[in-house]
């Protein structure tokens, strides 16, 4: 949220104790294959041992939904959230040699359920968090989620026009991509 601060002073904000709030969020991600296989019998005999390093896989995921946050103590935030999700896949089978598959294309709708934290500090202009989320997903289509942990580091400083910030994103994920391709 914003809060309106007189310009040069130094104001901690009043936190309420409990909150709502809608998320809109678009994530595009490389992910690292940690197993490949193959149903058909005759093709598989034909798949080199190092398949899995040659497939790559661009993920894409769109969620909107909504959250509630609870205040514990001045710098702890705890939230439980819902959304809607909405992801889209490529593995690119091509990259096999010698094998001549067409790439394979998923698509996949479901819910996701966050649980997580946010501890926060400042000192001085300075601002600094870390948000833990922990995701459970129920998809349907030919992308399987199953869970996911996400950490959120950020610094900002507060400044005479409002607050700037920068932040990284860290997120291990579980997930099944399931497809037939037609030869």
């Amino acid at each position: 949220g914003f809060h309106a601060v007189a310009v040069g002073a130094d104001v901690d904000p009043t936190l309420k104790a409990r909150g709502i709030g809608l998320s809109v969020y678009s994530q595009q991600q490389d992910v690292q294959v940690t197993d490949f296989t193959i149903d058909n019998p005759m093709l598989s005999a034909l798949v080199p041992a190092n398949a899995k390093e040659s497939v790559t896989i661009k993920n894409e995921v769109k969620t909107a939904g909504v959250k509630l946050d609870y205040q514990v103590a001045p710098p702890l935030n705890v939230f439980v959230g819902i959304e809607q999700a909405s992801g889209e896949a490529k593995a690119a089978l091509s990259a096999i040699p010698g094998l001549g598959l067409p790439d394979m294309y998923f698509d996949a709708d479901g819910v996701l359920y966050n649980v997580g934290a946010t501890v926060a500090a400042k000192r001085g202009r300075y601002l600094g968090s870390l948000t833990y989320v922990h995701s459970i997903t129920d998809t349907q289509g030919g992308i399987d989620g199953g869970s996911a942990n996400t950490l959120l580091p950020t610094l900002g400083v507060l400044t005479d026009v409002g607050v700037f910030n920068a932040g990284l994103i860290y997120q291990k994920a579980e997930m099944d991509y399931n497809g037939t391709v037609i030869l």
